[in-house]
Formats: C-alpha cells, sequence, structure tokens
C-alpha cells in the first residue's frame, strides 16, 4: 500500500466526537479516510508521513481538498476523538493472534505497520486479529499521543511541543 490517490471509505467506529480544521498545506492534496498531522512549521494540516516534527492528529480527513495559499486558504475536516477504532484494516508485519496488543504504527497517510521508524510514537495498537495482515487497530487520539511523546524521547515531536527530546 502506498499515499491513497483517491477517497478512502474504510469502516471506522467513532469514540466520543472532537471534529478539527484547519487550512492545508500549500499544494498538499488530502483524501478522505488519509491519516492527518499538523506541520508546525507552517501550522497547516498535512497528510500524516515519518516526517520529523509533524503532530499526528489521531484522526482522518473527512473530505477530498487541495491545499493552495488563496485568502482564505482551502481547509479540510479531520474526524479524531478518543474510542475511534480503525475495522478491518491491513497492517504490515501482523500474522497471528499474538500480534493484538502490538504498537501500530504510521508510515504514510494510508500505510499502517508493527515497525517504527526512527524514534516514532505509535498511531495506536491491534485491538483484534481477523486473518493475515487484517485486523482493527485502536487509534490514539491527539491527547494520547501527545501524553505518549512526553513519555518517549521523540525528537521531532517533543520539539513541537517545546519539550526537550
Amino acid at each position: 500500500m502506498a499515499d491513497l490517490t483517491r477517497s478512502n471509505t474504510q469502516v471506522e467506529e467513532k469514540g466520543p466526537e472532537h471534529r478539527v480544521a484547519g487550512p492545508i498545506t500549500d499544494a498538499e492534496q488530502t483524501y478522505a479516510g488519509a491519516l492527518a498531522a499538523i506541520d508546525p512549521a507552517t501550522g497547516k494540516l498535512t497528510g500524516y508521513a515519518t516526517t520529523t516534527g509533524l503532530i499526528p492528529l489521531g484522526g482522518r480527513f473527512s473530505d477530498e481538498a487541495l491545499g493552495d495559499a488563496s485568502s482564505p486558504p482551502k481547509e479540510n475536516n479531520i474526524d479524531a476523538g478518543v474510542g475511534r477504532v480503525s475495522r478491518r484494516v491491513s497492517v504490515t508485519g501482523v500474522s497471528a493472534q499474538t500480534d493484538v496488543g502490538k504498537p501500530v504504527f504510521a508510515s504514510d497517510d494510508n500505510v499502517l505497520t508493527l515497525t517504527a521508524t526512527g524514534n516514532q510514537i505509535p498511531a495506536g495498537w491491534i485491538e483484534r486479529w481477523h486473518n493475515t495482515t487484517i485486523c482493527d487497530v485502536a487509534m490514539f487520539s491527539a491527547n494520547e499521543q501527545a501524553v505518549l511523546a512526553l513519555c518517549m524521547p521523540v525528537a521531532g515531536f517533543n520539539s513541537a511541543l517545546g519539550n526537550q527530546a
């Protein structure tokens, strides 16, 4: 799997609603269903990537939009909140029931994996294994990821929060 090139209609169970809205990074194409982050260098929304310093939001874009430098800039919404579960998604590295409970990392706005890139914080954890690489992933909210960042030496994320790595 790679970055999304169209909207993703996967099923996601929602916890308490928390909607984030904001301007999109200039020339950034966002798709519904893509994992979202904030680029602290610009303060704008972007698709999640392992780029140092991006702040994961623990949610997915709800719309398809292209960021531009217009005034006012294009915006997109992010469905985020505590208790979100991505149902029946593929997670690279998962192979058995024994993977339940393991941390899951995002390598871009669409790929989930058991392998962290650098000092990356987890995007969630394996809640249920179905078969092969298909499982349910309980996604961490932005608040939960911030707490994890305080507990882990994650240079980019901690720097964005103003903490020492």
